[in-house]
């Protein structure tokens, strides 16, 4: 286990901060997720899939660390063209990422 404690955090702007991004399929929760992390309603959750299609960027702490938290839109590749374009901000999020929390819904 990693002692956080002698974490000291960039002091610079926020892309200087660990950036976490949150991905799944759409409709898995990755909005509640996000706004559960960060503390309020900032991402729409609504039981359509399809709402969040930009990503959302928000600085959080966990256990005294700031870090980046970002919400993406679901990941379905070889979708429609409005899928397609999703998917491609999901993948470029994914590349920035310092850690990704991959969401999935167990039931079928």
């Amino acid at each position: 286990m990693t002692d956080h404690t002698d974490f000291t955090p960039p002091s610079d702007t926020a892309t200087a901060l660990p950036t976490v991004v949150i991905i799944g399929r759409p409709n898995v929760g990755k909005s509640t997720l996000f706004n559960r992390i960060v503390g309020s309603q900032q991402a729409i959750v609504e039981d359509r899939p399809g709402i969040t299609r930009d990503r959302k960027e928000l600085e959080a702490e966990w256990l005294d660390i700031p870090f980046l938290v970002v919400d993406t839109g679901g990941w379905m590749p070889g979708g429609d063209a409005l899928e397609a374009k999703v998917s491609r901000q999901v993948e470029q999020a994914v590349q920035e990422a310092d850690v990704v929390l991959f969401v999935v819904n167990t039931t079928v």
